[in-house]
């Protein structure tokens, strides 16, 4: 007759979970399917295609704050339009590229407002835009 202490037991728990993970993954891994050959619905696809695009415009977006973010101050507000394509080469704007290379983007400037702590607003000039674009590096709109 075989007797275990406290400590056996422990260790016989721990390999019969064990084996129970194991029997698990097994199973988890040979029930997993590829999914490269998907069969999906052209609906399916273009829906997919359209969140991958939004996925790349959010990061196109969040790039181009965290580029202007430190030059704002209190109160101030910047008003802009990103121009060029996303990452997966995708046109911002449809037919209109700006000059932009594939997978390239440029942000234009074309409206700053700074509201002080009564609330009251005061709008940037089309010059002071400008000034304010070329003093911190960034594109402005043309007039």
């Amino acid at each position: 007759m075989l007797r275990f202490s406290k400590g056996h037991y422990f260790g016989i728990a721990i390999l019969i979970c064990s084996i129970g993970l194991l029997q698990l993954f097994i199973y988890w891994y040979n029930n997993q399917k590829d999914t490269t050959t998907l069969d999906l619905t052209p609906d399916e696809k273009n829906w997919l295609l359209a969140q991958n695009e939004i996925d790349s415009l959010k990061e196109v977006a969040q790039e181009n704050s965290n580029k202007i973010y430190p030059f704002i101050s209190k109160g101030m507000s910047v008003y802009y339009e990103i121009v060029g394509f996303t990452p997966s080469g995708q046109q911002i704007q449809k037919d209109y590229d700006y000059g932009c290379e594939p997978n390239q983007h440029e942000i234009y400037i074309y409206r700053i407002t700074n509201t002080n702590v009564d609330g009251i607003v005061h709008e940037f000039s089309a010059k002071q835009v400008q000034e304010w674009c070329e003093n911190n590096g960034f594109n402005s709109v043309v007039e």
